[in-house]
């Protein structure tokens, strides 16, 4: 058997659908891994003009989006053991080219920032408390890499609850074959992974969210 036959075999690859409240998550889209002029990056401008279509698109029914980043200190106290199995980590601090987002984007003043250490979106950060407070049931995933922080970002919204969907186009990762292995493995386990214009399609459908305790 393939590995579509074995893993259909053991009742994995169901889909978990949308909810009724998203929210998109756009993870890691900085230099350092966005852009081919860093040593640790690729050319992922593709996916960052595919995301900014998504963000644009939420915007128009007030789905909330928010940017992760990972920045680190000169002295690379809050990287920790990681630096060993990734030591090009330590270079992206504060002010470096790393730590820049990628210009392709829309990141707007009523956004949520959130800067982490560590792969997921949601370890160690206030990014989970902060979704159940907008009673968030729909985690759209973007960014990078799709074999690092996006995958782990799927575990992990998948073990808080959320339904996952994760827009094939808006991801990306340093090779295709990496890129294709965790792609399908979180379509099988943790997330749905979906066209972007059948997500788009979706959003089209929505009313526009409310959030309750939010201002104006």
């Amino acid at each position: 058997m393939d590995k579509n036959d074995v893993y259909k075999k053991a009742g994995l690859g169901g889909q978990v659908g949308f909810g009724k409240r998203p929210v998109v998550v756009v993870i890691d889209f900085q230099k350092a891994f966005s852009s081919d002029d860093s040593d640790s990056g690729a050319d992922m401008s593709d996916a960052c003009r595919s995301t900014r279509v998504l963000t644009d698109a939420a915007r128009e029914k007030n789905i909330k989006v928010v940017y992760t980043r990972v920045v680190y200190k000169e002295n690379g106290m809050d990287l920790g053991v990681w630096a060993e199995k990734c030591p090009s980590l330590r270079i992206i601090t504060k002010d470096s080219f790393g730590s820049e987002w990628d210009e392709v984007l829309d990141i707007r003043e009523e956004d949520l920032i959130i800067e982490k250490h560590w792969p997921s979106a949601f370890f160690g950060t206030h990014l989970a408390p902060i979704l159940n407070a907008m009673q968030i049931d729909t985690a759209i995933l973007c960014g990078c890499t799709v074999g690092g922080c996006v995958y782990a970002t799927a575990v992990d919204a998948c073990s808080h609850g959320f339904r996952t969907i994760v827009p094939k186009e808006c991801v990306s990762d340093r090779t295709k074959e990496t890129y294709d292995m965790f792609l399908w493995n979180m379509n099988q386990k943790y997330a749905d992974v979906m066209a972007l214009n059948d997500v788009i399609s979706i959003i089209g459908d929505m009313k526009p969210l409310r959030y309750d305790f939010l201002k104006d």
